[in-house]
């Protein structure tokens, strides 16, 4: 299985990677960051709520953000979603949110995303926006390749 549905393209051409040079969100510092893996203040929602609550969130994504280099930096935390089994196609992987952190060298700083309607929702067939019953994959990292991942499960 390819990794995270995104090598299902190839190259015709030997000598070149199937892959962009630089993925969406990827940027130069003089230091480097680690994250953790991401968690959810609630793993599972029924979809009632989300359709009732349109304007409040009904999870949040939390990840801690440590500057792991000797210098002070900023990183732009990026969280990404992917809707594994809507009725209608959708994104292999979505930009939902991103905040910029400033950190010292060895600070740790804790990030978090709230998941609500506007995050969740989708246009169906029908084109309304909607909330069904799936699971949601979710990344948070610094980029579109962001690995540390987990799962909402929408009831």
């Amino acid at each position: 299985m390819p990794r995270n549905g995104l090598e299902k393209y190839v190259s015709r051409y030997v000598d070149e990677e199937n892959s962009a040079l630089y993925p969406f969100g990827w940027g130069l510092s003089y230091t480097r960051f680690s994250y953790s893996q991401p968690t959810l203040s609630r793993a599972e929602v029924p979809a009632r709520e989300i359709l009732a609550l349109r304007n409040e969130p009904v999870t949040k994504v939390g990840v801690d953000v440590t500057n792991t280099g000797s210098v002070a930096g900023t990183e732009v935390v990026q969280l990404y979603i992917r809707n594994t089994a809507a009725s209608v196609s959708q994104p292999m992987r979505e930009l939902k949110g991103f905040a910029r952190v400033a950190l010292a060298p060895g600070e740790r700083k804790h990030v978090e995303f709230p998941l609500g309607f506007d995050e969740l929702s989708f246009y169906n067939a029908e084109i309304q926006r909607t909330v069904e019953p799936t699971t949601y994959t979710i990344w948070t990292g610094g980029s579109s390749l962001a690995a540390a991942e987990t799962s909402l499960k929408v009831e």
